[in-house]
């Protein structure tokens, strides 16, 4: 009895990383995707339909999260103080974002100067707002 709870434990060990590791690369891939098909227009639409990628993410998602092994009471946050690296990637992902706002709507004139400051502050704030707590340092959970 001992060796088949051993397996099964293992079983959906295997089963949850699995699923877990297949979500991750899903989204990843979709998301790039997406943004290439945003970005330069029905490049990747004409070889593949993003509408069944989403829907292969989607389920991943749905088994990732039906195999978890949850563990409640053994995942604790490891806390930090914020670093200027963590200011310097923020700050970089929001002049990325800058940059692709900027070549979507070029033909705004002169409302663009006003959409690019409030969407930069508006991505560095949402990731401020992730990664901060109330006490000012970062949470990052820790891997199991």
């Amino acid at each position: 009895m001992v060796k088949l709870s051993i397996k099964i434990e293992f079983g959906s060990r295997l089963l949850s990383n699995m699923f877990r590791d297949l979500f991750q690369y899903t989204l990843v891939t979709y998301l790039i995707l997406l943004l290439i098909e945003t970005v330069w227009g029905k490049r990747v639409s004409h070889f593949l339909d993003l509408n069944n990628f989403l829907i292969a993410v989607i389920v991943s998602g749905v088994m990732a999260d039906f195999f978890s092994v949850k563990k409640l009471e053994n995942s604790e946050k490891v806390s930090r103080n914020i670093l200027k690296g963590d200011y310097f990637l923020m700050s970089i992902f929001g002049i990325i974002s800058v940059l692709i706002v900027w070549y979507k709507s070029a033909s705004l004139g002169s409302l663009l100067l006003l959409l690019l400051v409030v969407s930069e502050l508006a991505i560095v704030l949402l990731l401020m707002l992730v990664f901060v707590e109330k006490d000012g340092a970062t949470s990052i959970p820790s891997l199991p």
